[in-house]
């Protein structure tokens, strides 16, 4: 379900406007519905949503169609009163498929939440780095595609490495040697004596480590961690109870490839899941025990049976696994309530 602000209501006195139809985008199609079609409305708390309408307003406030809203809004006293003007002032749709056919695709947002130290100890042997000091990037766009085929004089300036002229060039960049960001076109890059060289693969970083990158919170859930790292944020609790919020900083540069299949669960075509854009085979999941503690994760290599290599939320394995076995959606939530735990998953290690 959807929800759209009614244009403008300062001519009370027109004619009612004519009955809602529906319409189509690229990727959806809406139907007008009444607010007593909305699954669950009467009775949904409205903690916070007046809050995130105001803020809203803010931002949107001094458009047209939101004007006459925004100046409402402050006349709004308690949840029922909101309940009632979010009736009046917005128009519910239902969302569907462009070609109106009914088995469509769910996206969510995960935000990992892991325990974590201030320091080094026990089975908090992860760390979560900062932004590293060496890092550098190069704009690809600022270097013309017809001197890419040599290698490119170059300067360092700041955090940035720059074209420079040939006499007073510093550098010289190989750029068939390093990898260029798919989506931002910049090169990630770092000083090595007196050569710039691409910056370290996730396999060199996760072996050797961030020399140059201050460590921000040490967590003892490796598969947690990793989930981290490609949603882009999560939530550290510290042993005081302090809750560290997390947010992407930079990437090595190098392209993102999701977990290898190790082992699977013999379905012949699995359902896929997509994660940032990205199609990933629920049969990629690793189920086997010794699967992460193979791997030299950090400086020391993990051992079995640490918490950090212990199974996500038992519900959402569950859930994972009726999907992965062709339930609905609404049967694979009542399984990921209710139904009996299985085997732990865990993803496989990150290469």
């Amino acid at each position: 379900m959807g929800a759209a602000p009614i244009e403008s209501r300062a001519d009370a006195g027109k004619p009612a406007a004519a009955p809602r139809s529906g319409f189509s985008t690229r990727y959806a199609h809406f139907v007008p519905v009444e607010w007593a079609q909305v699954p669950g409305w009467r009775q949904d708390a409205l903690a916070g949503v007046g809050e995130a309408l105001g803020r809203s307003c803010k931002a949107l406030g001094r458009g047209e169609a939101w004007s006459g809203l925004c100046g409402r809004l402050g006349a709004v006293s308690d949840a029922e009163a909101l309940r009632a003007f979010i009736e009046r002032e917005f128009e519910p749709y239902e969302v569907g498929n462009p070609d109106c056919s009914r088995d469509g695709l769910i996206t969510g947002y995960y935000e990992p939440f892991i325990e974590g130290r201030r320091s080094r100890q026990g089975a908090f042997v992860h760390p979560v780095h900062g932004l590293p000091a060496d890092l550098l990037t190069l704009d690809l766009r600022q270097i013309p595609r017809s001197v890419r085929g040599a290698p490119v004089p170059v300067r360092i300036a700041g955090r940035k490495v720059v074209p420079a002229p040939e006499g007073a060039a510093p550098y010289r960049l190989d750029l068939s040697a390093v990898p260029a960001g798919v989506l931002d076109r910049r090169i990630r890059l770092r000083l090595e004596g007196d050569r710039l060289v691409a910056y370290p693969t996730r396999a060199e970083i996760v072996r050797g480590g961030l020399r140059q990158a201050p460590v921000l919170a040490w967590v003892d859930n490796v598969a947690a961690l990793y989930s981290m790292h490609i949603q882009g944020s999560g939530r550290v609790r510290l042993e005081d109870g302090k809750v560290l919020r997390l947010a992407f900083a930079e990437q090595n540069g190098h392209p993102f490839r999701p977990p290898q299949r190790t082992r699977t669960r013999g379905m012949a075509d699995g359902p896929s899941l997509f994660a940032r854009g990205l199609d990933i085979d629920f049969e990629a999941v690793v189920d086997s025990q010794g699967a992460l503690a193979d791997l030299p994760l950090t400086r020391g290599a993990a051992r079995p049976g640490l918490p950090s290599e212990r199974a996500l939320d038992r519900d959402v394995e569950r859930l994972v696994e009726a999907l992965a076995a062709g339930a609905t959606l609404g049967e694979a939530a009542r399984t990921g309530s209710a139904g009996a735990a299985p085997a732990p998953v865990k993803p496989a290690p990150a290469v």
